[in-house]
């Protein structure tokens, strides 16, 4: 059955410390433009000082548990407190330029995996409507962009079943088909909006990269190509764009259809040399990830239930490791997860040769490739999927 599409997809000493405050957090020609009170100031440092507190905090809790653990099952960290403080800032009635600033920090928080208490509709409706797409404060947290994407879509679905009094009704089939279709409407207005209003350059470039995202989130691949060539020509000097211009590039090399890039690797445990060739009539899924990769982490319970399922049905894993000593990865594989695959050390990590082929920008990455040597599934397809869910199509389970 379909279902609507909700995407779920933070005196002298005044004088020196708002000064302090300016050149750290926020740039020159915001504060020409918007010209905010000292008051206003010592407001947004402590702002700042808050989220890099909770940030830090949550983050030594995130390690001793899984130092602790092996793992993250079960992890939680209290974020009511900071929440709380966030919300009261941004709802409140200070001066505007705190209030925006306190809206875009939610960025940083979601990065570092607050994603609790965002479901108040008001408080998502106040921050998109705090920072105006031509604002020059985009360019304080431009990666926000990505963040009020998501309210915005969200914002127009709630707006949309209150309108059709969809909240304890079940919806038509013609009204799933209208959400779904306002959804991939709204994914890709937000970001145009910004980039076509905005005349920062790099807050523009924020905003392509965003599109670029959703564009082929929705299989809009022709468009998708269109933008891909403005990100090129005009905007491939600003260096947060690299990663983008890799990922989105329609003649990249680790593409759907496409035949994996050679490479050959000695296994760690067997000593063994893998090449495309030598796993050729096999299904295997590669992966790219490090020991120091929190998300990696996170991604081992599915990888190792993802073997468990296919071991017996012609499937193998290689996990490529970026850097990661041997004396790490075999404390590693004994008391965390013991990988029970092929196992490969890059010891140059992303500069190895291996890596750069495969266009590793980012971790954890994953590839399935099939028997003919054809990549079937890359990182765009993967991403936030259930492995064994995508690689069923190709794959009997042993159940």
């Amino acid at each position: 059955m379909k279902r609507i599409l909700v995407l779920i997809l933070f005196s002298s000493y005044v004088t020196a410390s708002a000064q302090e405050t300016s050149n750290e957090l926020l740039p020159s020609h915001v504060i020409q433009e918007k010209n905010p009170s000292d008051d206003a100031l010592r407001q947004i440092k402590a702002i700042d000082e808050e989220v890099r507190t909770t940030i830090r905090t949550s983050r030594n809790e995130h390690e001793q548990y899984f130092n602790l653990n092996g793992n993250l099952d079960g992890f939680e960290y209290d974020f009511s407190e900071g929440l709380s403080l966030w919300r009261a800032y941004v709802m409140s009635d200070r001066e505007l330029i705190v209030r925006q600033f306190a809206a875009l920090q939610y960025s940083k928080l979601a990065l570092a995996g607050f994603t609790v208490g965002i479901g108040d509709t008001s408080l998502r409706r106040t921050c998109v409507q705090l920072v105006k797409p031509d604002d020059v404060m985009w360019s304080v947290a431009p990666e926000s962009i990505f963040f009020f994407g998501l309210w915005y879509v969200n914002l127009a679905i709630a707006d949309y079943m209150e309108k059709n009094a969809l909240r304890d009704s079940k919806p038509s089939e013609k009204q799933i088909d209208e959400a779904n279709e306002l959804s991939r409407t709204k994914l890709t207005e937000f970001p145009k909006m910004i980039f076509e209003r905005n005349t920062n350059r790099i807050v523009r470039a924020y905003a392509l990269k965003y599109l670029l995202d959703v564009l082929y989130v929705s299989e809009q691949y022709k468009t998708a190509n269109d933008y891909y060539h403005i990100l090129v020509n005009e905007y491939s000097d600003i260096e947060e764009t690299k990663d983008a211009l890799i990922r989105f590039n329609p003649a990249k090399a680790v593409q759907i259809g496409n035949t994996v890039p050679e490479f050959n690797a000695q296994v760690v445990k067997s000593g063994e040399t893998i090449s495309p060739e030598f796993l050729k009539g096999r299904y295997y899924l590669i992966q790219f990830w490090s020991t120091t990769c929190l998300p990696c982490i996170g991604e081992m319970a599915e990888l190792h239930h993802t073997y468990e399922t296919f071991k017996e049905s012609n499937f193998t894993i290689v996990s490529f490791s970026l850097g990661d000593p041997i004396v790490v990865l075999e404390r590693f594989w004994k008391d965390k997860w013991p990988m029970p695959w092929h196992n490969v050390m890059l010891t140059n990590g992303w500069k190895d040769e291996i890596a750069k082929a495969f266009e590793v920008i980012s971790i954890p990455k994953t590839v399935f490739v099939g028997t003919d040597g054809q990549i079937l599934e890359n990182e765009d397809t993967l991403r936030g999927k259930k492995l064994a869910d995508i690689l069923g199509k190709y794959l009997d389970s042993r159940d």
